[in-house]
């Protein structure tokens, strides 16, 4: 009926298939790589240099940025995902204009 071949799996396929993933969520964690977390400019494509302290919001770091390169700030972001093949790191950056504190 069928003609295809039936491969045997092993058991790291099933390691894999029952592997939760997860965020860091903690920044004295060792796993984490602290060169990696740096955050370019969405501008002129400068690493940001952080002004305050990392804190952890929503499943992932953040702090205020400045950017030398174009004088803006920045609020950095760094989440950090331990996946079954390694860490998953994206970093982004949300304008000034976003961080600005309401009156």
């Amino acid at each position: 009926f069928f003609d295809c071949e039936i491969y045997p799996v092993g058991e790291q396929l099933y390691r894999r298939l029952a592997y939760k993933p997860g965020y860091i969520v903690n920044i004295d964690n060792p796993l984490i790589p602290r060169g990696e977390m740096r955050v370019k400019c969405p501008l002129c494509d400068r690493f940001l240099k952080r002004t305050e302290g990392w804190q952890s919001k929503n499943k992932s770091f953040r702090a205020q940025m400045f950017c030398a390169g174009c004088g803006k700030n920045y609020l950095g972001r760094v989440r950090i995902k331990l996946e079954f093949d390694g860490l998953n790191i994206k970093t982004d950056a949300i304008g000034e204009d976003v961080t600005a504190k309401k009156e």
